[in-house]
């Protein structure tokens, strides 16, 4: 396989893709579920 330009930007966004959605959806989050956020959350 030749390795051109535009298959070198096409894996890259590829993998930039699938890196994103696993850090969106697979990836512990380090928020709180619990933390006071913009509504009145009764922690005042």
């Amino acid at each position: 396989m030749e390795w051109n330009l535009q298959n070198i930007l096409a894996y890259l966004t590829v993998a930039l893709a699938i890196a994103w959605l696993v850090r969106k959806f697979l990836w512990p989050s380090a928020k709180k579920s619990g933390d006071c956020g913009d509504g009145d959350c009764g922690c005042h």
